[in-house]
């Protein structure tokens, strides 16, 4: 009977002719990767030795790799004091694949084993890290293992207790469309397998489409596989393979691929035509909560994410900032790019990345993983949204359990991140209309009549819009207005009474205010309520004008004109876009502790 990948895999390595799954073996290590946490493997190491009259001593150095990637620099004592543990033991034991935190050297574990040559096809890889999996792009067995199960490789050499896992074969085809890409095919498979679909399971990777993907885009899925609970995804070395490894990884030596027998048992098959697949998004809080991007557009994001061991190779810069150059991250939305190796970041520096996302708006961090998990740099306030290009989104992920994290490609990150709210990337962002124009002194009153204040619940505010109003067609005042709809006012829009339901109905339809003068206490009701105004003294427009309202100006997309706008104070504006006075002091509450 044939054998899959993996199934070839172990049994060379377990010196049997051939294993079925469920048999366990005990596979040789070709190599045994942690980062800091080689810190607790290192007390379970000297454990293991403990009693047995033997000094400590590694099976072999050479296959032993350590990379410091989580918290780099160090945060705090303890940090730098397990940093200082683990690099006494490099050097006491000799072991050369160690990176530590380095501008010229350092980088993301899974990203440093692939680019240094370090993983080949064929290897059993073990780590300390459930990413581990993305090594599979290289056509490796790798997986992710516990700290006492590392120690144990450490001194024997072999990963011990080892269950021969089924295979499920997922056969990809067709294009991706313009900006979908590797990361949407994974998101995609996920959310079709679920977190549990491939428990204890092997995903190998087939098909026109993985054979015409780069290793980049190999290391996302592989990366991800474990989302789905898989043991490992894996492709089957091919050329690609060998381009990447002698190219870009600089190996010389000999490079033998495996790929599975034609008579291979499958537990299941998943075929995949990703040419109708739009950009897709996992939700909070499981990465298998994943709706196509239609499903989310418009959701307000406070942070942008870009790089991990995910995302953060250089062709995931690269189209990050093609987006962005020339264009600026949103006011009110902050933006963390961190690249996944010091290579890279030199790379994307030479060609100008780093400068067209700096200039953006974007910050630039070093190579690590702290924002992904929230452990050191770019947490997560209370009841923040962040739009990610990292593998996780679980409660408490970017460390706060109050947040909320939503998962996606480079292209659509970097395209949000100009809009502050998810956008597609793929589609020309839907203009905003004029459905009403009103001329000078629009009053309290004309918005809101005042017999109503008395009887009516703030929730029940929006039917009451312009209700003496019969120049505007009654359908407005039953139903609410369409989704992107703007009302153009005159000179000193909203004059007349201080009552702030003239906001709150306006608000309940989710409409914007564009106007030559507001009134100061609408103004200032506005910026309490969240309702999105912009003062534009020079504004021309009809009703059914399309309008596109950036950060410094009004452009008329009907008539071609641009106007300037009055811009408001940052603080002013900073409650505006958190939703009104209520949730902004709500935030200075919680941030008093």
């Amino acid at each position: 009977m044939g054998m899959t990948v993996v199934e070839k895999i172990l049994a060379r390595a377990a010196g049997l002719p051939s294993v079925q799954v469920g048999d366990v073996v005990e596979p040789s290590v070709d190599l045994a990767m942690s980062h800091e946490n080689a810190a607790l493997v290192i007390n379970q190491y000297l454990e293991v030795f403990s009693g047995t009259g033997q000094a400590p001593k590694v099976w072999d150095p050479s296959r032993i790799a350590i990379i410091f990637d989580h918290r780099v620099p160090a945060e705090s004592p303890k940090t730098a004091t397990n940093h200082k543990k683990i690099r006494e033991f490099v050097t006491a034991n000799g072991i050369t694949k160690f990176h530590d935190v380095r501008g010229d050297v350092g980088g993301i574990c899974h990203q440093v084993l692939p680019e240094y040559g370090y993983v080949r096809p064929g290897f059993v890889v073990v780590g300390t890290d459930s990413h581990t999996t993305s090594h599979g792009a290289l056509g490796a067995f790798s997986f992710g293992v516990g700290a006492t199960e590392m120690a144990s490789a450490w001194a024997l050499g072999i990963a011990v207790n080892i269950e021969v896992p089924a295979t499920i074969k997922v056969v990809v085809k067709g294009q991706f469309a313009p900006m979908v890409g590797p990361k949407d095919l994974i998101l995609h498979l996920i959310g079709q397998l679920t977190a549990q679909g491939a428990n204890f399971k092997v995903l190998e990777f087939h098909g026109e489409t993985i054979r015409n993907m780069s290793t980049s885009g190999r290391l996302a899925i592989c990366n991800m596989s474990v989302e789905a609970g898989a043991t490992s995804g894996i492709v089957p070395g091919d050329e690609e393979t060998v381009r990447y490894l002698r190219e870009e990884a600089g190996v010389t030596d000999a490079i033998t691929c495996v790929q599975p027998d034609a008579d291979a048992t499958y537990v299941r098959t998943v075929e995949i035509d990703v040419s109708a697949l739009d950009p897709q998004i996992a939700c909070p809080h499981m990465v298998d909560n994943v709706k196509p991007i239609d499903q989310v557009i418009g959701t307000k994001v406070q942070q942008i994410v870009i790089g991990s061991c995910t995302n953060g190779r250089l062709d995931d810069l690269a189209d990050a900032a093609a987006i962005l150059r020339g264009k600026k991250v949103a006011e009110g939305t902050r933006m963390l790019v961190f690249p996944a190796s010091s290579k890279i970041f030199g790379q994307a520096l030479d060609k100008g990345y780093i400068h067209d996302l700096m200039k953006a708006g974007a910050v630039v961090m070093n190579s690590g993983c702290g924002p992904c998990l929230g452990v050191h740099e770019g947490a997560l306030g209370d009841g923040e949204t962040a739009l990610s290009t990292t593998n996780r989104n679980f409660k408490g992920r970017m460390g706060n359990p109050t947040g909320f994290v939503y998962l996606c490609s480079p292209v659509v990150a970097a395209a949000s991140a100009i809009t502050g709210v998810i956008t597609d990337p793929g589609k020309e962002p839907d203009m905003a209309k004029v459905i009403i124009k009103l001329e000078n002194d629009i009053s309290t009153d004309d918005i809101y009549p005042g017999r109503f204040m008395a009887t009516v619940l703030p929730t029940e505010t929006p039917q009451y819009a312009f209700f003496d109003r019969t120049d505007f067609n009654a359908q407005l005042k039953a139903k609410a207005f369409p989704p992107n709809s703007i009302i153009v006012g005159g000179e000193n829009f909203g004059c007349g009474s201080s009552r702030e339901q003239a906001c709150s109905t306006l608000k309940g339809h989710e409409v914007a205010i564009v106007a030559k003068s507001i009134s100061r206490i609408f103004l200032q009701n506005s910026i309490n309520l969240g309702l999105q105004v912009v003062i534009c003294p020079g504004i021309e427009a009809s009703e059914g004008d399309e309008l596109d309202i950036t950060p410094d100006h009004v452009v008329n997309k009907t008539t071609g004109k641009t106007f300037d706008q009055v811009k408001l104070p940052a603080a002013r504006k900073g409650i505006m876009d958190a939703g009104g006075l209520i949730p902004y002091t709500r935030a200075r509450l919680m941030a008093r502790g």
